[in-house]
Parts: C-alpha cells; structure tokens; sequence
C-alpha cells in the first residue's frame, strides 16, 4: 500500500471452470508486483514473482481465455438469458474471436503493461500459439462430434430463429435458414393440428383479422377488439328487464366460452366458415406462412436484455402459431450450471454431521 502499488484479493473457486481459471490467473499477474516487492524488503513468505517471460506468457493465456470465460458467464445466465436460443451464437462468437489476427488483452490487465491493450497473436510466445491453436481445433471437434447431423442441432437453429435478437445472426447460414423454416412451420401445423383448434383458429382470422394486414393494423384490430368487447360488456350489465312482479331485475350477460376452455372440455365446434373465409385462410399452413411473414419483417432486436418470451407473449395475438412454438423451444435452459450450483448449495448446507 505504501508503494502505490495495485494488487488485489486472490479470487476464483478451481480451475475447473475457464471462468474461475481466468479469475486465478489475473489474480497472480495483478499480485506480482506486490509479491516481488515483499520479498524483496521484508523478507516474507509472499509467493515467489513471476520473471518477465511468466508474465508475459501469462498475460497472453488470460487473453486468450477472456472470450472462453465471457462466452461461460453469458451461457450461464440465469432467467430468461440463459435460453438455449443464446447457444450457436455464443459458439460462433467464440470461434470468430479466436480466429483474429489480434486478441484484446483483458482490461483488468491492461495497466499492467501501457500500450498492450491488443496482442498479435504471431508474436505471441510459442506455448501460447499452441494453446490457441489447440482451442480452435477443439471447439471444432467438439460440435462436430456432438451437434453436426443431430436433432439437437436442428433444435437450437430453431431456438436461435425464434429468438427476435438472433433470428438473423450469422451462426446460421442463409441456405439453413431456409431449412429451419420449414421446419418451425412443421413444429407450428404439428401443433395445431387438431380438428377444433384448427376450427377456431378459422374462425377467429375469418371474423377478425384478415391475412392480407399488415402487422400495425393487426396490432390496432387487437386493441380495438379489446375496448369494444368492455363496452359491451358494460352496457349489457346496465340494462335492466322487469321480473314477474314488477321488480326490476339486471338481465345477464352469458360469459363466452375461452379457447382454452373449449380445447380442455371439448367445446361446440364454430360457426362453419364462409367462402370469402375459406378464400383469406384456406387451412392452417397459410396462416403459419403468413405469420412466419410478419415474423420475418419485424426488426431484430440488439440487446441481451431484450426478453424473447416477453416478446412472444406482447405479440401473441397477431402470431399465436408461432408463440405457442417458442413457449416450447425457448424453455429449454442453455446450461445446467445453475442446477448443479443449486445441489453444490444444499450438499454443503446438509450433510452427515448437520441434519438440521
């Protein structure tokens, strides 16, 4: 302290995790200094320093595991952040900062040594080169073995499309995306396939929302909907009629039946449509298509803060075949870290010597 000079609490739980290794390894390089300056006039027990070849090999490895270890804090994210639609993007993000010419030397390192904010990865030491190299290669293998020509790969490509803020990022190439498409309009028809649920999706656009709007008059149409349905309703509740014996008596409005209620219990089957109906909505593929349009023309969101299942539930009056969708798919986590920190907890808060 007397030298001015800046250290900081050694942190990090194991090198287990490329976040706690990173963590460990900033904390020797910013001790170093402190180490060499203890040893030096007091004598003590302070860690041996690192010469000038350790620092800089380790300044290098931390750059190289600074991507790694933001890519892990951004997988496990808790809530609605940790979705696996944040997957391939994270994959790729990764593989596209290990593949620069330059690596951005990590900002809690940088006063270190002025001027080194950028490391070019050929003047990097050797170990350091073989290191990067090896991460490159492996990060490769791994989806390959793991995700290439799976199901699961077809899953997250889907995750990622229905994700308002990567539905057009690069992880997923033009010629996919067409791919994950159709198969989001499969997943959508599957799904609503059912005789009276297909009846009332029917009826509601036939009725209601005409195909051919764009999605501001859909928007305006629901919000209407929703005004005129409270108005109505309060005037039927004020109407009064005369009972037998002259009392005036509030006549009832019958509540209608919800969706939900007639796809639990088997409701009434709608009123059969008419040809200028069938003519807007012909089946069901061609109100997931057009839904699919809408999708495709609202702009891409840009931040990570931005809830995708919040988005859903905002629009899902204009694009409920898609909604229902990505209820199903983005409630897949990204990672199980928070439920192995969950049982980490509770096996160190009950074991054998405390019960209770």
């Amino acid at each position: 302290k007397r030298e001015g000079l800046a250290y900081s609490a050694y942190a990090g739980e194991t090198a287990t995790r490329w976040s706690s290794a990173f963590t460990s390894a900033v904390s020797v390089l910013r001790n170093n200094q402190a180490h060499r300056t203890s040893r030096a006039r007091h004598s003590s027990g302070a860690p041996e320093a690192l010469d000038d070849g350790e620092e800089t090999l380790g300044c290098e490895l931390c750059a190289i595991m600074a991507p790694l270890k933001l890519a892990t804090k951004i997988m496990e994210g808790d809530g609605e952040k940790g979705l696996c639609s944040i997957y391939l993007p994270t994959w790729h993000s990764i593989s596209k900062a290990l593949c620069k010419s330059e690596l951005a030397a990590p900002a809690e390192l940088v006063s270190l040594k002025p001027g080194s904010s950028r490391i070019r990865v050929q003047d990097m030491l050797p170990l350091s080169q073989d290191t990067l190299k090896f991460l490159v290669t492996d990060l490769t293998k791994v989806k390959t073995k793991h995700l290439e020509g799976t199901s699961g790969l077809s899953l997250l490509r889907c995750a990622t499309y229905l994700d308002l803020r990567f539905k057009d990022h690069a992880c997923v190439t033009v010629e996919e995306r067409e791919k994950v498409r159709s198969e989001v309009k499969a997943a959508a028809v599957a799904r609503f396939s059912d005789a009276s649920v297909r009846q009332f999706v029917i009826h509601r656009a036939e009725t209601e929302i005409p195909m051919d709007a764009t999605l501001a008059e859909v928007m305006q149409a629901e919000k209407a909907r929703g005004r005129g349905g409270r108005g109505r309703g309060a005037k039927a509740r004020g109407r009064k009629r005369a009972a037998p014996g002259g009392a005036s008596v509030a006549a009832r409005s019958l509540k209608p039946r919800t969706s939900a209620e007639d796809f639990l219990f088997g409701g009434k089957p709608g009123p059969k449509s008419s040809s200028s109906g069938q003519t807007k909505v012909q089946d069901l593929e061609a109100a997931v298509d057009h839904e699919m349009g809408l999708y495709d023309r609202m702009p891409a969101g840009e931040s990570l803060d931005a809830s995708p299942l919040l988005f859903w539930r905002k629009h899902e009056a204009c694009v409920r075949h898609l909604a229902a969708v990505a209820r199903d798919v983005l409630s897949i986590p990204a990672s199980s870290a928070s439920i192995e920190r969950l049982f980490s907890a509770a096996n160190r808060a009950v074991n054998n010597r405390r019960g209770r």
